[in-house]
């Protein structure tokens, strides 16, 4: 990891206003965020597999299958994902006065991604370490999703309220996962992205 893209991830973990004005200064051109885009999706569907074996090894999900995914099929969804995410920051956020750019929230989907799989990997080890540890890793995780998003959201459309671009980010975020879990709960048991037995 380089200096810079450390300084990054650290720098979101506590001041994620500060990681993004410095993140949305970097210029980069179409084709360089779909290549990141592209190893991030990776990274993170290879994250998630970890998480979910640490589990399934040390039966603390019962019932959970693991193994019978196809990674293809998971990566091409995960970069559409983020480029899903960024399309609808960029228009919810333009609809709301804001003046970002849609290469500044696709370059803010990915490293934000890019820090979520970092997450994800933490939890993995936490869990072989100590269970109540994990389990308290998954909340500070679930807390700095949001926090992080609606401030570099803010950043990025020049909101001044972190707080209520939060609740916008909730309202909007939650109302847009339902409408993605019914249509990828039907393409990924179509595809057979979606694990259907324990190897």
């Amino acid at each position: 990891m380089g200096p810079l893209l450390k300084q990054l991830v650290l720098e979101s973990l506590t001041m994620p206003k500060t990681a993004a004005r410095r993140l949305l200064n970097i210029s980069l051109s179409s084709s360089e965020m779909f290549q990141l885009a592209v190893i991030v999706a990776i990274f993170l569907v290879i994250s998630l597999n970890a998480v979910l074996w640490s589990y399934k090894t040390l039966e603390l999900l019962d019932g959970l299958e693991v193994g019978d995914a196809n990674p293809i099929v998971s990566v091409v969804l995960q970069v559409a994902q983020i480029y899903f995410w960024a399309i609808c920051v960029d228009r919810i956020g333009r609809a709301f006065g804001g003046t970002g750019t849609l290469d500044g929230a696709i370059l803010a989907s990915i490293f934000l991604t890019f820090v979520n799989a970092i997450w994800l990997v933490a939890i993995a080890i936490m869990v072989h370490i100590s269970s109540p540890l994990a389990a308290f890793l998954v909340l500070a995780f679930c807390y700095w999703t949001f926090w992080a998003l609606a401030s570099f959201v803010a950043v990025l459309h020049g909101f001044k309220s972190v707080l209520s671009t939060l609740v916008g980010v909730i309202v909007f975020g939650l109302l847009i996962m339902f409408i993605l879990l019914i249509v990828f709960s039907i393409v990924l048991n179509a595809t057979g992205a979606v694990p259907t037995r324990v190897v």
